[in-house]
């Protein structure tokens, strides 16, 4: 588990470096699904997970209302659609914060509302990739698909949980990634291509944060 922590921070840095010479304070640096802010929910819920298991739910509780606003901040660059999704997303959080403070916490509450939200930003990374990618706009839709390609792996850190493990949900997780994963190192695809590539991505994560 350390292991795979260690390199989830290194995937963010890769990703917060390689653009930074492209974008630096101008576009991407003014909208949070395109800079170090899309990145933080992941950061905060991960340390909502460790706290929790340790049973120190103060630091839990805090790091659980990082996550929710730096949700927010996402949610308000985003299409509704996504918007509406995360929003649900954060209704689950809101209950995980509740369990917390009344200490009652549930393991698979838990793991349920960290993967969901992981996965439904995963979901608006790629329909702000698909935006931008629509507009032969490949250098910011690539970086949109790389926080989507950051929120799986994220997800994934739950998969051998006993309240999903092996099921099919964890299937599409990893194919998921691994398309995203080809994509990203497919430099010479269209933007015609690349629009439908993920506008395919987004029919299957549906299948993870649509009830």
């Amino acid at each position: 588990m350390k292991t795979r922590v260690i390199t989830t921070f290194a995937v963010l840095a890769i990703i917060i470096f390689s653009f930074a010479y492209l974008f630096g304070d101008s576009y991407a640096s003014k909208h949070p699904s395109l800079n170090i802010k899309a990145g933080w929910p992941d950061i905060n819920l991960r340390h909502v997970n460790y706290f929790s298991n340790e049973h120190r739910y103060s630091r839990a509780l805090y790091h659980l209302d990082k996550a929710i606003a730096s949700v927010r901040a996402i949610e308000i660059d985003v299409d509704l659609e996504s918007a509406h999704l995360l929003e649900k997303a954060i209704l689950k959080l809101e209950t995980l914060h509740q369990e917390l403070v009344l200490d009652s916490l549930r393991k698979k509450d838990m793991h349920e509302a960290l993967d969901l939200t992981l996965n439904t930003l995963a979901r608006a990374e790629l329909k702000v990739s698909e935006m931008y990618a629509e507009t032969n706009n490949t250098d910011l839709a690539r970086l949109a698909m790389s926080y989507a390609q950051l929120h799986l792996k994220n997800a994934m850190l739950f998969e051998n949980s006993e309240w999903r493990k092996d099921s099919m949900h964890v299937v599409i997780e990893k194919e998921l990634y691994i398309k995203l994963d080809s994509l990203l190192e497919d430099e010479s695809i269209s933007p015609v291509l690349l629009t439908n590539s993920i506008h395919d991505l987004i029919d299957e994560i549906d299948q993870l944060v649509k009830p």
